[in-house]
């Protein structure tokens, strides 16, 4: 702007730089809101939706991203070696090899020192595994149920009140399984309640059962022939139970049944992996997991672990 300029000049070229002043300035804060919005805003509600979204799908115990989209496999404390049972409670795994027992704090990825797998003393070889947020379960090689305080560290021996017709077996051996809060067992084909550790034959409609496990409302019996069956818990112990079957997808035998966080339940079939939100309805719907492994057993936290027929882990 020339500084000799006429008023009327002088004015003209000091409102032509306040206009391009303010053209400047509006022209930048719709540069900076655009970007805002962009940069800012829209990752505020990615992310939010994002939260919701794993939410929604912690129901199904995913830890994020479409259920059962991506498998990662979980690698043992060496590489010739294969799981053979397992378990999950909410911050670590437990791995089985050769009557040894193995732990290894969540993801199990060795960035830091407790999440490397170290073995865990037990009295005896072991056979099965099942864990609770404070308790570990075992079943040793002669079919005796212990369990281990993670409090304290020491392993306690159940008692177990023989059946009628087991009168005259050994009543501390013969356990095939234990559920992860240590409340149901199977012996003998016979479901067992247990209480303070020590363990009674329980009724239910067929006591060739393999597998009984605890949701937050119901009870999930799985028998040997692969029938689905359940009982709604009820708060007064002395009612009478009242166990009714449930239809599983095509009526396909089931292998394992385990329960999610939201008392959802997971079943394994031969061939594939399946879970429902009411399978305590008459018809009942089952969405199949995609991609899923061949599991012979599954526990379902936050995640989902399982271990394959190949006694290969996975988490989705």
């Amino acid at each position: 702007m020339d500084l000799n300029c006429g008023t009327s000049q002088c004015i003209y070229y000091i409102l032509l730089t306040v206009v391009g002043v303010i053209a400047a300035i509006l022209i930048l804060d719709v540069l900076l809101y655009f970007s805002y919005s962009y940069f800012i805003v829209r990752r505020y509600y990615s992310s939010d939706l994002e939260q919701w979204r794993k939410k929604q799908l912690s129901k199904f115990g995913a830890g994020g991203g479409y259920i059962g989209q991506k498998w990662e496999e979980i690698y043992p404390p060496d590489e010739k070696m294969t799981f053979s049972s397992f378990a999950a409670n909410t911050d670590s795994l437990f791995g089985l090899d050769a009557g040894e027992v193995y732990t290894c704090k969540k993801p199990c990825n060795g960035t830091s020192d407790d999440t490397f797998w170290s073995k865990v003393s037990a009295p005896s070889k072991i056979n099965k595994l099942a864990a609770s947020d404070d308790s570990l379960w075992v079943i040793t090689a002669d079919g005796t149920l212990m369990f281990k305080n993670m409090s304290t560290g020491k392993w306690i021996k159940s008692k177990s009140k023989p059946s009628d017709t087991d009168k005259n077996k050994d009543s501390a051996g013969g356990f095939t399984y234990i559920s992860a809060d240590g409340k149901w067992a199977v012996k003998n084909n016979n479901p067992f309640k247990c209480t303070d550790m020590e363990c009674t034959v329980a009724e239910i409609p067929t006591v060739t059962v393999q597998q009984v496990v605890n949701g937050q409302t119901v009870t999930w019996a799985l028998t040997n022939g692969g029938e689905l069956y359940y009982e709604i818990q009820k708060e007064d112990s002395k009612s009478q139970s009242k166990w009714q079957r449930v239809k599983t997808p095509a009526e396909v035998k089931v292998k394992y049944v385990t329960v999610g966080s939201a008392d959802e339940v997971y079943i394994v079939t031969e061939e594939d992996l399946y879970v429902s939100e009411d399978g305590t309805l008459d018809d009942p719907k089952w969405l199949k997991i995609p991609n899923a492994p061949k599991f012979v057993s599954l526990s379902v936290n936050k995640d989902i672990y399982g271990i394959d027929v190949n006694g290969k882990m996975w988490k989705a």
